[in-house]
């Protein structure tokens, strides 16, 4: 029975789930989403490493990436994958340590989307001064743009409703202290990200009605021609039900001893 409730989950998940090892990075299993993505069937994964299809501009990251991934269990990343017909497109991989039996790193279960809708809807947020207003508030993804004192001075359409605000000017009128669970998240994150310039995280946040999701933010600093901040500005993800999907899936493996 858990056998079939670990494969419905992994085959019919319409987030690309990749298993690879840590020792030579090849793919060991891949679900059914994950190979529409690529376009190769999962005998063709199977004989590749996940290095064979990311251009290797991104090497130097994902070696840091999975180094943290050994410390911390767990790791978040937008990169790029090539697919069999030679097209590039950007994905966002949250990837998951897996330990054999005797507690050892022996592979990494990473989830993958592709986040090319994200990515136009954050060039629409960079633009939405020049005429790309529409696109701004059409896009099916939360974008934002606060201050370092947490003013939110835009969002669009998405992100209203993802929060449960009645509208824009409502949500604008609440300081983003307010709708963080953990309001120390904030003051721990803004050092790293105007150090770095952009970072990725999940956070908790509480919508109108009390209630609690769990987003995916991808943030952004914007200076001035001087090198003063003046504002972040970003995407928010609902990821509520995809971490139960993860979770329910890292449970599974740990269990088939994966």
């Amino acid at each position: 029975m858990e056998e079939e409730k670990y494969k419905t989950l992994f085959d019919k998940s319409t987030v690309g789930i990749v298993i690879t090892r840590l020792e030579d990075s090849r793919v060991v299993d891949a679900n059914p989403t994950y190979q529409a993505m690529l376009g190769y069937t999962l005998e063709e994964l199977k004989d590749l490493t996940y290095q064979q299809f990311t251009p290797e501009k991104w090497n130097d990251a994902e070696a840091e990436i999975i180094k943290s991934m050994l410390k911390t269990g767990f790791g978040i990343e937008d990169k790029e994958y090539i697919r069999k017909d030679g097209t590039i497109f950007p994905v966002a991989l949250r990837g998951y340590i897996i330990k054999d039996e005797k507690g050892n790193p022996e592979k990494i279960c990473a989830f993958a989307m592709d986040i090319s809708e994200r990515k136009r809807a954050e060039e629409a947020l960079r633009e939405s001064e020049e005429g790309f207003r529409s696109l701004f508030d059409g896009v099916p993804i939360g974008l934002y743009r606060t201050t370092p004192k947490g003013q939110i001075v835009d969002a669009n359409q998405a992100l209203v409703q993802m929060l449960g605000y009645s509208d824009r000017d409502s949500l604008l009128g609440v300081n983003v202290t307010e709708i963080y669970v953990n309001p120390e998240d904030r003051r721990h994150e803004l050092p790293l990200l105007e150090r770095k310039g952009v970072k990725h995280s999940e956070l908790q946040l509480r919508r109108q009605d009390r209630t609690i999701i769990l987003v995916q933010d991808n943030a952004r600093t914007v200076q001035d021609a001087a090198g003063r901040m003046l504002y972040y500005e970003g995407s928010l993800e609902d990821i509520t039900e995809r971490k139960k999907i993860e979770q329910a899936v890292l449970k599974e493996l740990e269990y088939r001893g994966e």
